[in-house]
């Protein structure tokens, strides 16, 4: 008798679909998750409707290292929590680009950078394994959950390579099949200017 469950494959488009429609229709309930995953104080300034809309694993802010003047790319911006706390950090000489693929996201975000009165942010459509950036065209990639979503993750990965002028991606907050042990967090973090994102630098770990 096989117990294994029946396996159900998409194609690479009907499961952007379904990411983008399901993501787009998503009815916040509560400050909870933003209350869970960012200090009180790092969000105070931030309207409710940016905060209900956290839907992050992690904050990737806290990890970043962000300086002023860096350029950041937000991968999967979603409502805009981590491109608004990164243009913060950044300064008025530096510049956070939020990248999404869901009209309904990015209309949502828009607005908020809008009340906040941001001149230091942009939000694009696009999708992750196909950036609409310049090749080395930014210092700082971070991404909160978003790259579990992606079908195609080695491709996903060459975009944020490619896209990075120091290739220097930080935070990438993804679930992976199994929680990575602190060792392996360790080693990952011991990589120079390295891709951190396969783990979520110290949080999530077992041992």
């Amino acid at each position: 008798m096989n117990d294994q469950p029946e396996s159900v494959g998409f194609s690479a488009e009907e499961a952007a679909r379904i990411v983008r429609e399901s993501y787009g229709a998503v009815v916040p309930k509560g400050m909870g998750v933003a209350e869970s995953l960012y200090d009180p104080e790092e969000i105070a300034w931030l309207p409710e409707s940016v905060r209900a809309y956290a839907l992050g694993l992690g904050n990737p802010i806290r990890y970043a290292d962000l300086q002023p003047g860096e350029i950041v790319l937000d991968v999967g911006s979603g409502a805009g929590i981590d491109t608004f706390l990164a243009a913060q950090k950044v300064g008025p000489s530096g510049r956070a680009i939020g990248l999404d693929m869901t009209p309904e996201m990015l209309e949502r975000a828009r607005a908020n950078q809008r009340d906040l009165g941001l001149t230091n942010v942009e939000f694009r459509e696009g999708k992750m394994e196909q950036i609409p950036l310049d090749d080395a065209s930014v210092d700082v990639i971070i991404s909160n959950g978003v790259i579990n979503l992606s079908t195609e993750k080695g491709q996903t990965f060459r975009e944020l390579v490619s896209r990075a002028q120091a290739r220097r991606a930080a935070g990438l907050f993804r679930f992976g099949r199994q929680r990575p042990t602190a060792a392996q967090c360790a080693r990952q973090r011991s990589r120079v200017r390295g891709l951190t994102g396969w783990c979520p630098l110290g949080e999530r770990t077992h041992s």
